[in-house]
């Protein structure tokens, strides 16, 4: 395709654009422009593109949910496990002194968090086995149930330590 800008000299004259990658076609359109503020428009537009095609990496503060300046040590049954991004999700049932069960959920590093630091999820973690967990509590625990973000937890008497807050 042929595009042509005026008669404004030779180097502006007309530009070639094939069938390229879009850096190249942008370059092509920056090398053609005529004046700067075309320029910079282009510039401009390429950005805005490249911007609007990253995903949104927003992050919250655990302190925003949890309290971290609280440190818990509870031990329960694995009943369900969430090992999703951003966060892992670990659902555990806690038999409290009273005999009352207490269902709580506990927030966790994301998959390749995990990994790094050497669990083995498919093959050390099952649903029905019982781990202790050293926790920070939520400031509101949402639907009568127990939130938590998970600091460390053992597994066959090693402890994996996710958060030092």
């Amino acid at each position: 395709m042929l595009v042509g800008f005026g008669d404004r000299g030779s180097a502006n004259a007309a530009c070639t654009l094939g069938n390229r990658a879009i850096t190249g076609m942008v370059r092509d359109l920056l090398n053609c422009a005529p004046t700067m503020s075309t320029k910079a428009l282009f510039a401009s537009a390429a950005i805005v593109a490249i911007l609007a095609a990253t995903p949104a990496l927003a992050h919250h503060s655990a302190n925003a949910e949890f309290d971290t300046q609280k440190v818990m040590t509870i031990t329960g049954v694995l009943t369900k496990l969430e090992v999703v991004n951003p966060h892992s999700w670990w659902q555990i049932e806690v038999k409290e002194p009273d005999g009352k069960i207490t269902s709580w959920r506990l927030e966790s590093n994301s998959p390749a968090g995990l990994i790094r630091l050497g669990v083995k999820v498919k093959t050390e973690v099952k649903v029905g086995e019982t781990y202790g967990f050293r926790i920070s509590p939520a400031w509101k625990d949402p639907d009568g149930s127990k939130l938590g973000w998970m600091r460390a937890f053992t597994i066959n008497g090693k402890e994996y330590v996710l958060t030092e807050l």
